[in-house]
């Protein structure tokens, strides 16, 4: 595929939880500064770029977060439609970090994710994550995606900390929508036969059938017979 988006680290490790409220619940949201007085950039991609920031809730309580602003400003059916994919994602199991869409006090609206740890450049699955197990892990949500209704596509997911939130794409996932079985299914399978090592590609089908829903299994025993990969 050739869109290539640069992610970043938006997670907590699993001790650390954060309190997370609605956006409603809101007082203020401030973007960091560097020493020239400049916004801090995390990272960009071809629909926007992530600041380090601020929320502070009514509450009175703080955190940093990660600012996503978006390259063409979104409209309130495009936010509705981002949080219908947060929802979808969340009911079908997917790990997902923190997140909300707040609109700033001149009407732009801004995806703000929760923040962890070190801000390197994430990697993505096609181009490996440290360890086997975490290569699984990610094929769970994947798949979990898929079960979902969306591409589980291989720039989907970037690097993350084993047990953890899993860092998804929402940008592609609002810009592919929600495709038919066999569809998904095809992109499963064509991942799974890039990515998997010698001898990995049965440990790789048990892990995609476990984590199924019904009628993604059936769809996927179905194309596996019928294009016997490796």
């Amino acid at each position: 595929m050739a869109r290539k988006l640069v992610k970043v680290r938006l997670l907590l490790k699993p001790k650390e939880v954060m309190p997370w409220k609605t956006a409603k619940e809101v007082a203020r949201i401030t973007f960091s500064k560097n020493k020239t007085g400049n916004p801090v950039e995390l990272g960009h991609g071809q629909y926007g770029k992530i600041f380090l920031g601020r929320i502070r809730f009514k509450d009175g309580t703080v955190h940093r977060v990660a600012i996503k602003r978006f390259e063409r400003r979104l409209s309130d059916e495009k936010v509705a439609l981002y949080k219908y994919v947060i929802r979808d994602l969340r009911n079908a199991g997917v790990g997902l970090p923190k997140m909300d869409f707040v609109k700033l006090p001149d009407g732009e609206w801004v995806q703000v994710s929760q923040l962890f740890g070190s801000l390197k450049k994430g990697s993505k699955i096609m181009s490996g994550f440290e360890t086997k197990e975490q290569t699984i892990e990610a094929l769970k949500e994947l798949t979990k995606a898929a079960n979902a209704g969306y591409l589980p596509i291989h720039d989907l997911i970037g690097s993350f900390k084993s047990g953890g939130s899993i860092p998804i794409d929402l940008d592609l996932l609002v810009f592919y929508g929600k495709n038919p079985a066999n569809e998904r299914i095809k992109v499963l399978i064509d991942l799974i036969k890039v990515i998997a090592e010698p001898g990995e590609l049965k440990e790789f089908v048990k892990t995609v059938v476990n984590a199924a829903n019904p009628e993604v299994k059936k769809e996927f025993l179905r194309q596996l017979k019928e294009r016997k990969p490796g």
